[in-house]
């Protein structure tokens, strides 16, 4: 096996000059080496599947990340969620965030500086790591940005901080010697030439657990662990002939446990013959380690060959009907997992039946999969029965790796030993159930329900769409006909009114200036098109023109046709027109979230308690029959952009008093800390408070804690405050417990925000 070494070597002399011994220190790379062709390795290979990356893979926009992959989570110990939007500062160790923040001020001034740089990052556990970064500018979602990557170099560093110690030590004058002979951290064998030990360090009595006196009188083979007799004199004799050599072997402690040494050796001439130096490391743990790693590579292998898979399966999804979508995805996890039994099913609205789309199962080893939905019908599954019941009732996946022993099971099928359920969820709604059996117990990892629960969340995305797009079909049938019975009537009425002249010459005449009228119009209307196109289509994702669509023909029949309506059908009309308007609020927002990467700060001082008072109006007005106690503490004038700042304070403010609508005395408290740099904001209530579990979802958007049922609204407005406020350089978190209100903070900088934002307005 070849090894690459670092050595570095000393002659010792006596007074007159004369050769008396020499010493060296060698340093195996070989690790570092293999790791660095790693990592290249690595990068390379997995460049085009930056989403399942073993690198680190970033961008940063203005201050904070943008995107990041799962790579870098295990990097940082943050997770995806934490490091969205997360400052890119935060993550910079301490002593690192000046240098890099002087960088950055370098680029932007244009100045020509190196791509790739190293330093430490501080780590979510607190505790430090080196990291090698190299990051260019570019442009992301029309904004100046920074992509790049980055490695884990920990390990270099310590290897490349040891090396430089023993450089430094072995340029000391040999009267240190001695002293680095006692207390290296690497243990020392000095034997003669038939294996009896002369000297040893305290590192090595360590090791083996043998005191110096007991070693010096034992011969090597007593400790070697791994050759016989002869091998060892054999070794001893080629080292004496070779003058050194570098090997590994195994010694055996005083108490007997084997350990695993690292063996660097240099032959010294002596008076009495020649001497064996011998330098070993422990290195069973990092032997233990390496181990470790070829098995996670074999496992990284594996998942993603099993993610390569899912990708493949999940590009049909959003064209197919529903049996077809069904099909794909018991095709795919059969693939994946090689199915005992698998099944989709899907919710009814009222959530009280389960509907089975897909079921299948495999008779016996070898045998190819069945239809099984005709088992699963008689069965009447219900979201109160079975595992399956568990999961849609309570929108949690079960992994449950013996059923016989979970009293949730419901034994729709024989010999069924392990069983695997996620639910199919939507942002706003649980969907159905995805189920996969095996007969063998604790046949599923966290990792199989990591992939099944990605498969679940596109496959739920792609039932809603399909849904959605027949009830669009089934709806445009109706208007249409209702359009084409218009349309006869119209008829009949123009027939009638060319039996006088007058009339006709009337409605020409009206034609005339009416088309002149719509041809201005539509030149106008052309015009403004042609600039909304591109705005809508990016934003909105075409969401308008249908939206107006389906408005529009509900108020058609509203005018035109409520008389022929009955009360249901008047039900459906109102149904109809407030999703409508909801979905319209939901487009407004999404465009608010949208175009504050874009605006400018207009930096003023903003007396908060001049707005907070103006806030309050506001809020009163929505809730005019509420009798709020407010509570309000003296509050400090801020920097920052006045406009979005009130939009933080109306959104939390108008929070606070909506999951405080049905408390008997409903109240609000606002108060401030003043800290170092910045000013820490509590907005607090004692509503309906929420579960702390989910206290990291309430900034994404579309997560809502409690249904639109019962609190109205859009999912959108904490991820507006929290993108105005890392505008601002601050931050919020929450903090509640059910039925005992929450108390929502955010901070923000005394002197504004930060100038490297993107949209400052100097």
């Amino acid at each position: 096996e070849r090894r690459e070494v670092l050595l570095q070597a000393r002659a010792i002399r006596d007074e007159k000059g004369t050769l008396i011994a020499s010493v060296s220190v060698q340093v195996d790379r070989t690790a570092v080496t293999r790791f660095e062709a790693a990592l290249a390795e690595s990068e390379a290979r997995f460049r085009a599947l930056a989403e399942y990356s073993a690198g680190a893979v970033f961008i940063v926009s203005g201050t904070a990340f943008t995107y990041v992959n799962p790579a870098f989570t295990t990097i940082t110990g943050y997770t995806l969620e934490e490091l969205e939007g997360k400052a890119f500062y935060d993550i910079i160790a301490p002593r690192f965030r000046d240098q890099v923040r002087e960088r950055g001020l370098a680029r932007q001034q244009g100045k020509d500086l190196p791509n790739r740089y190293t330093f430490a990052i501080l780590r979510a556990d607190g505790t430090e790591r080196w990291v090698d970064f190299s990051a260019h500018a570019t442009t992301f979602r029309g904004r100046p940005a920074l992509v790049g990557s980055a490695f884990d170099i920990t390990a270099y560093k310590q290897a490349q901080a040891d090396l430089e110690q023993l450089t430094a030590e072995l340029r000391q004058q040999v009267q240190l010697n001695d002293q680095l002979f006692r207390t290296t951290s690497d243990g020392y064998i000095l034997a003669d030439d038939q294996g009896w030990i002369v000297d040893v360090n305290p590192a090595y009595c360590q090791m083996i657990g043998y005191s110096r006196a007991e070693l010096t009188q034992m011969n090597i083979n007593q400790l070697e662990g791994k050759l016989t007799q002869e091998q060892i004199d054999a070794r001893i004799e080629q080292m004496v002939r070779d003058q050194r050599a570098h090997f590994t072997t195994r010694h055996r402690t005083k108490t007997g446990k084997m350990i695993d040494l690292d063996v660097s050796v240099t032959v010294l001439s002596s008076p009495g013959g020649p001497l064996v130096a011998a330098f070993v490391r422990d290195i069973t743990e990092r032997l233990q380690l390496e181990k470790a790693l070829r098995r996670n590579i074999r496992s990284l292998e594996t998942t993603l060959n099993q993610l390569q898979l899912l990708i493949a399966s999940s590009s049909v999804l959003f064209s197919a009907t529903l049996d077809d979508m069904a099909q794909a995805v018991m095709q795919s996890l059969d693939a994946l997992f090689r199915l005992d039994f698998g099944a989709l099913l899907l919710l009814n609205p009222e959530r009280t039946r389960l509907t089975p789309l897909a079921a299948v199962s495999r008779p016996a080893r070898g045998q190819p999969l069945q239809d099984d939905r005709k088992w699963l019908r008689p069965k009447r599954l219900t979201p109160q029965r079975g595992i399956i019941g568990w999961v849609a009732t309570h929108g949690e996946s079960v992994r449950s790796g013996d059923v016989t022993r979970d009293d949730r099971f419901l034994a729709v099928r024989e010999g069924i030993g392990s069983e695997l359920c996620v639910p199919l969820k939507t942002p706003d709604e649980l969907k159905g159930v995805l189920a996969i059996g095996s007969r063998k117990k604790r046949a599923f990892t966290r990792r199989d329900q990591d992939i099944l629960e990605a498969l679940a969340n596109q496959l739920a995305l792609a039932v809603q769409n399909r849904t959605t797009l027949d009830q669009l079909e089934e709806l445009n049938r109706y208007l249409e006909q209702r359009i084409e019975e218009r349309t006869e009537e119209l008829h009949r009425k123009n027939l009638d009114l060319l039996q006088t002249q007058e009339a006709l010459v009337d409605m020409v005449k009206q034609l005339n200036q009416s088309s002149r009228k719509l041809e201005a119009s539509l030149k106008r209307l052309q015009a403004a098109n042609q600039e909304l196109e591109a705005f809508s289509y990016s934003v909105s994702h075409d969401l308008r023109a249908p939206l107006r669509a389906i408005t529009g023909f509900a108020r058609i029949l509203e005018e035109d046709y409520r008389d022929q309506l009955d009360a249901e059908g008047l039900r459906l009309l109102e149904v109809i027109q407030s999703s409508a308007d909801q979905m319209g609020q939901l487009i407004d927002d999404l465009l608010t979230l949208s175009r504050l990467g874009r605006k400018h700060l207009e930096i003023v001082r903003v007396p908060c308690a001049e707005l907070v008072q103006a806030c309050i109006e506001e809020v009163s007005r929505d809730f005019p029959d509420l009798k709020v106690e407010w509570k309000i503490g003296r509050l400090p004038t801020v920097v920052g952009d006045r406009n979005l700042l009130k939009q933080v304070w109306l959104n939390l403010l108008h929070n606070a008093v909506k999951f405080s609508s049905k408390s008997d005395h409903p109240k609000v408290q606002v108060r401030v800390r003043e800290e170092e740099v910045r000013y820490v904001f509590t907005i607090r209530d004692w509503g309906a408070g929420f579960d702390p579990r989910y206290a990291d979802k309430l900034f994404q958007v579309f997560q809502r804690l409690h249904s639109s049922q019962d609190f109205p609204g859009t999912g959108v407005g904490l991820s507006i405050v929290k993108q105005i406020l890392l505008r601002h350089g601050g931050e919020i978190w929450a903090k509640s417990k059910p039925n005992q209100g929450a108390a929502f903070t955010f901070t923000l900088l005394k002197d504004g925000p930060p100038q490297l934002d993107p949209g400052y307005n100097l």
